[in-house]
């Protein structure tokens, strides 16, 4: 585990100074999608779910999804409404997660979700669950009406030697195979069958 010390510049100004402390550190874990972890806030997330595997034999599972045809949603309505339209899915998909979950943009228009407690079968009924939702009702942009869907790829993980980078690998090669097959799909591991790769 890689421990970082930040130091964050005193500011002169009236706001108290564990106030700016609070707000430098949000902004360092937070993206520019509210209320969305960024990438190295999704990874301590990460580490935090392999410690309660290793301490509490807790399983759980990694998901990663991708906007389908997101450069047809830029080509068609601009790079604006399509940056507000990653804005609002992360809000929808936020919105899709239970408490313990975690979700995070870890670039682009790809999106983490760290399912906390959970099992091959229900993180696979989960991530349908998601998909569905995220599928159910266009994005609105004021006048504008952005259909979107969501491929996923995912893996339950209940070694605790299980690294970042191997889950994702595992459900990254996962979520290119549901965008083969023809998108807006969700590919997980058969817990029956070992992974072929």
């Amino acid at each position: 585990m890689v421990i970082m010390l930040i130091q964050i510049p005193k500011a002169r100004t009236s706001q108290p100074s564990g106030e700016i402390r609070r707000d430098s550190l949000a902004r360092f874990f937070l993206g520019p999608l509210a209320g969305v972890a960024n990438r190295r806030k999704f990874l301590t997330q990460f580490e935090v779910a392999r410690g309660r595997l290793r301490s509490q034999r807790q399983a759980y599972a990694l998901l990663i999804a991708d906007v389908d045809h997101c450069k047809a949603i830029n080509d068609s309505f601009g790079h604006q409404a399509g940056n507000l339209a990653l804005s609002l899915l992360s809000n929808r998909l936020d919105s899709c997660v239970r408490n313990g979950d975690s979700i995070g943009r870890i670039g682009g228009e790809k999106f983490a979700i760290l399912l906390a407690d959970c099992d091959p079968k229900a993180a696979a009924e989960r991530a349908e669950s998601i998909k569905d939702r995220v599928a159910t009702a266009p994005l609105g942009l004021g006048d504008l009406q952005i259909p979107v869907t969501i491929s996923i790829g995912g893996v339950a993980i209940a070694d605790p030697r299980c690294s970042f980078n191997d889950a994702y690998s595992q459900a990254t090669r996962r979520l290119y195979r549901a965008k083969q097959a023809g998108r807006n799909r969700v590919q997980m591991e058969d817990p029956s069958v070992a992974d072929e790769d």
